[in-house]
């Protein structure tokens, strides 16, 4: 059997554009890495902690919930997209966001 090509690979999903329409980009809910394939369909991932920046929990996924995702295959090309793409695009709206409920 052939190695499973999700096995490894970093994540990002993305929050359903309903809950923040206005953003300028997709909103990340998630970001972690594939760890292992417990069953056709379904895979153990592993989250990591947006406080902390550390890996902190691991979760079942079935593989029609991660058709969204964006995978990395390199963790730093994972890290840099957040660091220079996301994070500077997304910033003022949650300064905005975070006005507005003051």
């Amino acid at each position: 059997m052939a190695a499973d090509p999700l096995i490894g690979k970093h994540f990002y999903s993305f929050a359903p554009k309903e809950q923040h329409p206005n953003a300028p980009v997709p909103v990340v809910e998630w970001s972690g890495q594939v760890r292992n394939r417990v069953r056709d369909g379904v895979y153990l991932v592993r989250l990591v902690n947006e406080l902390t920046g550390q890996f902190d929990k691991q979760v079942l996924m079935s593989l029609d919930k991660m058709s969204d995702w964006c995978f990395y295959d390199d963790p730093d090309e994972w890290r840099r997209w957040y660091s220079v793409q996301y994070e500077p695009a997304i910033r003022g709206y949650f300064a905005k966001r975070t006005e507005a409920q003051r």
